[in-house]
């Protein structure tokens, strides 16, 4: 038995080196932000002949078009002109989807080998409501790359004018904060089928953030 603890203590430590690694090989920021532009910088401090893969989420207008550039070098300064964007290979965007108040977009870049600094200009329709870090949702902060710069949804301004009580939906208020539970009976009370329930449709939804994940 402590023969296999210790080859388990033995692999949970490779493992962790493993993971800093990957992590402290790119160093990935935003080094420009504005209302329609954020620019990442992709530091490299893998081997010169080591292409690494890196990826990271950035935070757009709810609504209207984008567009990601790959160059070679570091950012540059506001005003001066860019490089020639490198191949369109070397980075993939997704579609942009949404995550609870912001619009979000993958971004995913191939860093050619020998390239120790490069960046990551990524343009978009300015948004018409922009939050900083102390009034963006935790969790959006937490995943995308913006640091200053947080497009978000705008404000419906009626109260419960995102709640929609058609069948299949209960409401139930909630006067503190603490962890609450909702029972079958609290379902069927609201006159809710629990025979017609598939458990994998089961959603929440909250007034100021919408459907949660």
């Amino acid at each position: 038995m402590r023969l296999v603890q210790l080859k388990a203590a033995s692999l949970a430590l490779i493992l962790l080196g493993v993971a800093t690694l990957a992590r402290a090989g790119v160093d990935v920021r935003a080094v420009s932000e504005t209302n329609g532009k954020i620019v990442v910088q992709l530091d490299n401090h893998l081997p010169p002949n080591y292409g690494p893969a890196v990826s990271f989420y950035v935070a757009i207008a709810p609504t209207g078009t984008f567009s990601a550039s790959y160059f070679v070098g570091p950012a540059t300064s506001a005003g001066a002109a860019l490089a020639a964007p490198v191949a369109a290979d070397t980075i993939r965007t997704s579609t942009p989807f949404q995550f609870r108040t912001s619009r979000l977009v993958w971004v995913y870049v191939l860093i050619p080998s020998n390239t120790p600094v490069s960046h990551v200009v990524i343009n978009f329709t300015p948004a018409a409501i922009v939050a900083d870090a102390a009034h963006v949702d935790p969790l959006v902060r937490a995943l995308v790359v913006n640091q200053h710069v947080f497009p978000v949804q705008p404000a419906s301004g009626a109260p419960v004018a995102w709640f929609n009580r058609a069948a299949g939906w209960a409401r139930f208020a909630v006067s503190a904060r603490g962890m609450y539970s909702v029972t079958g009976s609290d379902l069927a009370a609201e006159g809710i089928s629990l025979a017609s329930i598939d458990p994998s449709s089961l959603r929440l939804v909250e007034s100021t953030l919408g459907i949660q994940p």
